[in-house]
């Protein structure tokens, strides 16, 4: 009789448990969702002020580009997504899709934007562009984002401003 209560006990504090567990996944991917949405939509579709970074975003952020770092702090990410900004003043970002796994996101994306300023160091076409990609987002556990890393078609960018490539000389 002992043991048949005992195991009942043991039963219930195990079911307890996993409530309670379950629970804290969701109260985190619920934060993680919060400041995704956060990061997205205010810092870079209203292009707030990026004050609000500091909440959602690690001083030591760092951020890859197609592989290349870009950013390996919180103002070097500012400086970087200016960049975008100041080409394309109306740059939006769309999340088509996103999954958490654990403390990472996986983003599917289209930004959006006009290019009718300067961008990397080149003069505004005016040309409107349309580019899809993926992020790959890393959270701590109090559900910062720590580190990003995006890929998109450059060539697809470049060519719907207007660039080509041409044929190389071959000798």
């Amino acid at each position: 009789m002992k043991a048949i209560k005992f195991l009942l006990v043991l039963l219930l504090v195990f079911f307890i448990s996993c409530n309670s567990d379950q629970a804290n996944i969701e109260a985190k991917e619920a934060l993680i969702n919060a400041n995704l949405e956060l990061f997205i939509k205010t810092f870079h579709n209203k292009k707030d002020d990026v004050a609000q970074l500091k909440n959602i975003v690690e001083e030591s952020y760092v951020r890859k580009i197609n592989g290349v770092i870009v950013a390996s702090n919180l103002q070097e990410l500012k400086a970087n997504i200016h960049f975008f900004f100041s080409g394309f003043p109306d740059f939006n970002l769309v999340n088509n899709k996103s999954y958490i796994k654990d403390n990472d996101v996986f983003m599917y994306w289209t930004f959006t934007g006009s290019n009718i300023a300067e961008f990397a160091e080149h003069p505004a076409t005016g040309k409107k562009v349309t580019v899809n990609g993926f992020s790959h987002m890393y959270f701590n556990n109090q559900g910062k984002l720590y580190k990003e890393e995006v890929f998109y078609n450059e060539l697809d960018l470049l060519q719907q401003l207007g660039y080509t490539l041409k044929t190389p000389v071959v000798e």
